[in-house]
């Protein structure tokens, strides 16, 4: 006869149970380990957990290390189930993140489950379903992550992933069964798997980042050993603090990448049983969408937050520039090529880009992640054309969403504008020529009680002294004088406000090339140069003559000019460009428009 609540027989090693004869003197059998624990020789063991942020891995026994290439490793290999993790920059070079985990399982029929950091998931290469997904496997996914739940043979395997860290969870002690970085954080060469792509240990230099305040950074990573907010004393934050401290010493915290290290330690402890209180509210942790549900990201690509909000694709570190343009000196093509990440990442819009000719858009390779452009001598898509001293002729686009030529390579909130050249040899190109109509151009105006005549007149060097006769070749520099008679110089200047080139007799046809806005030349490789403007009664400048390739044969020149008392002379700064108020005297006139048309 046995005494209330005696154990009988101790604790059976197999199971960590024990059986007790209760109060009631009934013998019952008591399960000695929690939810979260599993038996091993009789004592009951946390459920094994292992945590990959970023490039850190924090093994099943605590040990943390860190990933510093580009390969696929062995995460978890165990009864037929494998874990792999393709890592791959994101900002920086050299700091690798999980971009794909890769999960097999002994009755995966249709094929392996593939997660990827964009929020695009296949299983045997489609999207999930009931019709593709192994019976052993049950996949979740929220705006948080995706969650996968394998059944084993006496065991269960869990596993999250959000693009930027994965936890994965075993019940069933399998622990000790297993290989792979989860079984130990330093085997990086022993866990490279077959599947890594040529090439992807080469590491590359990594320039410190200056922006990141590492001050604030050890303060933010100390708040997980602070246990008022973390009540959890089962595991240990060393290796998360430590991690924590290490990358984003390196790396800033953009793309939602402001508290991975918090989410999952937290995540590690209520797995393993522990309540927590609101701790994401006490260090500013508000939970956010990690996943690009609207983009297929790229090779090129990662998922991250773009610069007017919200997700998107992004260009990785490794990715410079904004164009890259090949010249085909034989085929006579000049082709750019441009990442749409870059436009994806600012929130604008490429698919509306086109070349000078709105009809000459881009060819979208959405696999690749570009958009070509692309001109010849059959279709030159409105480029410019001009030559040098030395027998090439170049010539420029420009890629843009607006509907005029534009010359400077930049992106602002609604407007694109991106230029790109080619220099070709032709010698041959040298003897094409142009002639002026008429040279000079005189227009006979009157305002109030004056009455005056404006002049137009194109002349072949700087001194205005040689007019162009017959020809001049395209490419040379020619000098155009704007002059008045039957003004008073000393009451009245004259400023060109502003002078283009179209390729109709028209001065408000689409297509058009400034010359002069503002009063001020326009950077070009036509080398435009203004002298004189705003201080008597005549100016001048000069350019390189060019052609537009799609309207070859003609060219017409249009000025426009405004009167003020005595001077007014233009602020041409690069920064400030008439940034003063002038105050013209024919303010309320309608402004003349002088046009000169050449010929070959």
């Amino acid at each position: 006869m046995q005494s209330p609540d005696t154990n009988i027989g101790g604790v059976d090693p197999l199971t960590c149970t024990q059986q007790i004869c209760n109060s009631n003197s009934v013998l019952v059998t008591t399960d000695l380990c929690t939810a979260q624990q599993f038996c091993s020789a009789g004592s009951c063991i946390n459920n094994p957990y292992c945590t990959v942020i970023g490039p850190g891995v924090i093994d099943f026994f605590g040990t943390s290390n860190s990933v510093a290439d580009e390969c696929t490793y062995t995460l978890l290999s165990h009864a037929n189930i494998d874990i792999l993790a393709k890592f791959g920059q994101r900002r920086r070079a050299g700091i690798p993140f999980p971009d794909e985990v890769t999960i097999s399982t002994p009755d995966q029929i249709s094929g392996t489950i593939v997660l990827s950091e964009d929020g695009n998931h296949l299983i045997g290469g489609a999207e999930p379903d009931n019709t593709n997904t192994p019976g052993s496997v049950t996949i979740t996914e929220d705006s948080l992550g995706v969650t996968v739940t394998i059944a084993g043979s006496g065991f269960q395997v869990f596993l999250f992933y959000n693009g930027q860290y994965i936890q994965i969870f075993i019940t069933g002690g399998v622990a000790t069964l297993t290989t792979g970085l989860c079984q130990d954080s330093t085997s990086l060469s022993a866990s490279v798997n077959a599947l890594s792509l040529s090439g992807c240990m080469e590491v590359p230099d990594q320039d410190p980042d200056g922006t990141i305040d590492m001050t604030a950074v050890g303060q933010e990573c100390g708040t997980l050993s602070d246990t008022t907010l973390f009540s959890c004393d089962s595991i240990s934050p060393s290796p998360y603090e430590t991690l924590c401290n290490d990358i984003l010493n390196i790396y800033p915290q953009l793309d939602g990448f402001n508290c991975p290290f918090h989410e999952a330690y937290a995540m590690a402890c209520e797995m393993n049983g522990h309540t927590l209180g609101d701790w994401r509210s006490t260090i500013s942790c508000d939970a956010h969408i990690v996943f690009c549900p609207d983009d297929t990201c790229v090779r090129d690509e990662f998922c991250g937050d773009t610069d007017t909000g919200g997700r998107g694709c992004r260009c990785r570190g490794s990715i410079v520039g904004l164009t890259t343009t090949v010249c085909d000196g034989n085929a006579h093509t000049a082709t750019a090529n441009l990442r749409t990440c870059r436009f994806t990442e600012r929130g604008l819009d490429f698919t509306g880009l086109h070349l000078n000719d709105p009809t000459c858009t881009g060819e979208i390779d959405s696999g690749l992640g570009t958009i070509t452009f692309t001109m010849d001598d059959n279709n030159r898509c409105g480029a410019i054309i001009t030559t040098n001293d030395i027998n090439e002729y170049i010539v420029k686009n420009t890629i843009s969403n607006s509907n005029s030529v534009r010359r400077s390579d930049i992106t602002t909130e609604d407007e694109v504008s991106i230029d790109f050249a080619c220099t070709f040899d032709e010698p041959e190109l040298v003897t094409l020529s142009f002639t002026p109509v008429d040279n000079p151009v005189n227009m006979d105006l009157s305002f109030g009680e004056w009455m005056y005549t404006l002049t137009l007149e194109a002349f072949t060097d700087s001194d205005l002294t040689q007019a162009v006769g017959n020809t001049i070749g395209l490419g040379n520099q020619i000098w155009v004088r704007i002059a008045t008679s039957g003004l008073d110089g000393a009451m009245v200047a004259v400023l060109t406000e502003s002078c283009w080139a179209t390729s109709e007799a028209s001065p408000s046809v689409e297509t058009r090339f400034d010359l002069i806005t503002d009063g001020c030349a326009v950077p070009s490789n036509v080398a435009v140069e203004m002298t004189g403007n705003g201080i008597g009664t005549f100016n001048s400048f000069s350019f390189r003559i060019f052609e537009f390739s799609d309207f070859p044969g003609s060219l017409y020149l249009h000025c426009q000019v405004r009167f003020c008392d005595t001077e007014c002379i233009p602020s041409c700064t690069s920064r400030r460009r008439r940034s003063n108020r002038m105050a013209f005297v024919n303010a309320n006139e309608t402004i003349p428009i002088l046009s000169m048309a050449w010929s070959k």
